[in-house]
Parts: C-alpha cells; structure tokens; sequence
C-alpha cells in the first residue's frame, strides 16, 4: 500500500511538473464539484415545480418568482460575488447561482402548500368544460365532461370508479 501511495504521488508531482495549469483547473473543479451537484439537484426541483404550476394554471405566479429571483436577485448577486468582493467563479458558485434556485424552490414550494385548492379545482373544472353533478341528482355526484363540439355529456371514470 505504501508501494502505492508513494508511486501516486511521484506521479502526482510529476504531473504538476509537466501540466501546471492543467492541475490548477482540477483543484478549481474539485472545489466546486459540490455546488455544481447541488445546482443540477435545484434546477430539478425546479423543473417539477414549473411543470406543477403550469399544470395547475399558476403560470403568473411562477412567472414573477422566477422574474425576482433570476434576475432581480441573482444577476446582481453574481456580480457582487464575484467582481465586486473578488471571489471568482469558486464564490460565483457556492452563492451567486445555487441560492437564488434554492430560494426560488422554497417560494414556489410554499405557494403549492398556500394555494386554495377548490378555487384551482374550479378553475380547472372550467376550463376543461367539465361539470360537477348534485350528489342527490339522478347521476350520483358523478363528474361529466361536456364535449365542446356536441354537447353531450360522458361520465368520467377512473380504473372503472365514478369519480
């Protein structure tokens, strides 16, 4: 093992030796390999929640939080990091571009659990043309679906249930 270690390192200083800035770059990416893996976790996260919004029709809400964030917080927080204070794409990294993401994730994750989900059904229900029966008509408290072309009307089920 001591074999080993010894002939990794005589590698190592040769290498410095040969390829200066080439090592220079790998200790940059070694620093910030964290912030980038947090990155890509954020921008996931991120991805599901616009998908979530535009799926539930909060595209305004979405649209001015990314707005605030992006641009408003984190354009100048990038250049503050990075120039104005001096620390380079390692501060770039860690603050400019993971903290308004995770900001951003926090916000529109709160406006999910603060959202008021019969208006939001309501809209949805309109939007899709779709009706809601009486539960003492006739049809049970089923959900029909008015077809835009005809006007007729079709009971939606779900795995053979009436919703």
């Amino acid at each position: 093992m001591l074999c080993w270690r010894r002939r990794f390192h005589s590698f190592t200083c040769l290498a410095k030796s040969i390829f200066p800035l080439q090592y220079r770059m790998e200790k940059g990416c070694e620093r910030i390999w964290v912030f980038v893996v947090l990155y890509h976790l954020n921008l996931s996260l991120y991805g599901f929640n616009m998908g979530t919004m535009n799926g539930l029709g909060m595209q305004w809400v979405l649209g001015r939080t990314t707005l605030v964030f992006t641009w408003f917080l984190g354009l100048p927080l990038a250049y503050y990091v990075s120039v104005v204070r001096g620390g380079g794409l390692d501060a770039l990294w860690r603050w400019a571009i993971n903290t308004p993401y995770f900001g951003l994730n926090v916000v529109l994750c709160l406006s999910f659990a603060t959202a008021n989900w019969s208006e939001i059904g309501e809209q949805v229900r309109k939007r899709e043309g779709a009706v809601l029966q009486d539960s003492n008509s006739d049809m049970g408290g089923q959900l029909l679906l008015m077809d835009q072309n005809y006007g007729s009307t079709e009971k939606s089920t779900h795995h053979g249930e009436s919703l």
